[in-house]
C-alpha cells in the first residue's frame, strides 16, 4: 500500500486496541482468532522500538487496550506496558491470566497498570475444558490471588465469561466473583459468530461500495438454531439483574436474545455503529484495520503514521460508506452492539476503562 492520502480530520480515537501477538498458550474452543489467526503469522510482530515510534507519534492520549492472542506470550509485554505509561496514556490488558509471574505481577503494580480483563469461563472442570490445558485454572487463579493481595487500587481486575451451552449450567459460579469488593466488573459475554450466510452478503455489500477484506478474524460459523440456549441466557440474566457489578455483553433484550441464537439467517442490526469514529485496532504486524467483523486494512504503521492512516482516505471512505448503509450484514451478532451503537454513545466510554 502506498502513501495513505488525508482527505480530512478526525481528532485521534479514545480507544485503540493493539494486538502485540497472535501467540497463545491455550486453545479455546471459542476464540474468534482461531480459524484463521491464532498462532500464526507471528514472526512480523512490531517490534519494542517500532511501538514506542508509534506511541510517540500519537496526539492526544489514547487508551492503549493491549490483548492478542495472549499478550504475555510476548517476552516484552512488561517493556511495552512500560512505554504506555511513561507516555501518560491509561493501559489495559486483555489476559487469560496464566502467563503471569510474581515478577510480572509486581511490574505490572509499579507501572500503575490502569485494569486487566481475565477470561473465565467457569469453574475449574468447565474452564479446562474450554481451554484445553490441564492446570490453566489454578495458574489462573493463584495469580489473580497474587494480585490482589500485592496491588493497592490498580489495576483494576474485571473477569469476562463467554457464554455457551459448555458453561451456560454453571454461569452463577463467577456471581460470587461479583459480591467480591477486589473485582470490580464481571462480564457474561454473548458468543460472537457471523453466518456463512452474513459472510456472503456481506461481501457482496463490500464488494458494491469498492472496500476488500482480508481474512475475517470472527470464525464464520455454520450456526443452527439453538433456543434451548437462548432460554437459559435469558433465564441466568433474569436471575442475576440485581447484581451491580455484573454486565451483558452486548445488552440485549430477551427478543434480541432469541433472535441472536434462535434465528440465524436473520438478525439484522437496524443501528448506525460509532466504531470507525471513535476505536480502532491494530495487528501485531502493524496492519491498522477496522474490527474482528469487518476485517479491512487501513494501512500499515511500518508506511505511514498512525494519524495518517485514520484520516486516510481508506478510513474515511468505508467511514462514508458505513454511514450510508447503516451497518453491514456481517456487523450482525457483534460484540459491540448496543456498546457503540446505543444512544447514549459516546457519552458512555469503554466499558474497562475506568475513571
Amino acid at each position: 500500500m502506498g502513501p495513505v492520502a488525508k482527505s480530512s480530520t478526525l481528532p485521534m480515537p479514545g480507544n485503540i486496541i493493539f494486538e502485540v501477538t497472535y501467540r497463545c498458550n491455550l486453545k479455546c474452543e471459542m476464540c474468534y482468532l482461531k480459524d484463521n489467526y491464532l498462532n500464526k503469522r507471528h514472526n512480523d510482530e512490531l517490534s519494542l522500538e517500532e511501538i514506542e515510534r508509534f506511541l510517540d507519534s500519537l496526539s492526544g492520549k489514547p487508551n492503549i487496550i493491549l490483548s492478542g492472542g495472549e499478550a504475555f506470550a510476548r517476552s516484552d509485554i512488561i517493556e511495552i506496558v512500560a512505554a504506555v505509561k511513561k507516555r501518560d496514556m491509561k493501559c489495559i490488558i486483555f489476559s487469560n491470566g496464566t502467563l503471569l509471574t510474581p515478577d510480572r505481577i509486581h511490574s505490572l503494580v509499579d507501572l500503575g497498570l490502569d485494569s486487566i480483563s481475565f477470561s473465565l469461563d467457569g469453574p475449574e472442570k468447565i474452564f479446562e475444558e474450554v481451554t484445553q490445558i490441564n492446570g490453566s485454572f489454578s495458574r489462573l487463579m493463584r495469580n489473580i490471588d497474587y494480585l490482589i493481595k500485592v496491588r493497592n487500587d490498580k489495576p483494576k481486575i474485571t473477569l469476562s465469561c463467554v457464554l455457551s451451552n459448555k458453561n451456560i449450567e454453571n454461569a452463577e459460579y463467577l456471581l460470587h466473583f461479583a459480591q467480591d469488593p477486589e473485582i470490580a466488573l464481571v462480564s457474561f459475554l454473548h458468543l460472537h459468530f457471523v453466518t456463512h450466510e452474513d459472510s456472503i452478503r456481506n461481501e457482496q455489500v463490500l464488494h458494491h461500495h469498492d472496500i476488500f477484506p482480508s481474512k475475517p478474524a470472527v470464525n464464520r460459523l455454520q450456526w443452527g438454531s439453538d433456543v434451548d440456549l437462548a432460554r437459559k441466557i435469558i433465564g441466568f440474566k433474569d436471575l442475576v439483574q440485581n447484581y451491580p457489578k455484573v454486565e451483558f455483553v452486548p445488552n440485549l433484550s430477551d427478543a434480541e436474545i432469541l433472535a441472536w441464537y434462535g434465528d440465524p439467517d436473520n438478525f439484522p442490526i437496524k443501528e448506525y455503529c460509532f466504531y470507525p469514529w471513535v476505536t480502532s485496532r491494530i495487528a501485531p504486524n502493524g496492519t491498522v484495520y477496522l474490527c474482528q467483523n469487518q476485517v479491512v486494512e487501513m494501512g500499515s504503521l511500518r508506511k505511514n503514521t498512525f494519524e495518517e492512516i485514520w484520516n486516510g482516505d481508506e478510513y474515511n471512505k468505508f467511514r462514508r460508506s458505513l454511514r450510508m448503509k447503516g451497518m453491514f450484514p456481517g456487523c450482525n451478532r457483534c460484540c459491540k452492539t448496543k456498546t457503540y451503537t446505543r444512544e447514549q454513545f459516546p457519552e458512555l466510554g469503554f466499558p474497562v476503562v475506568f475513571p
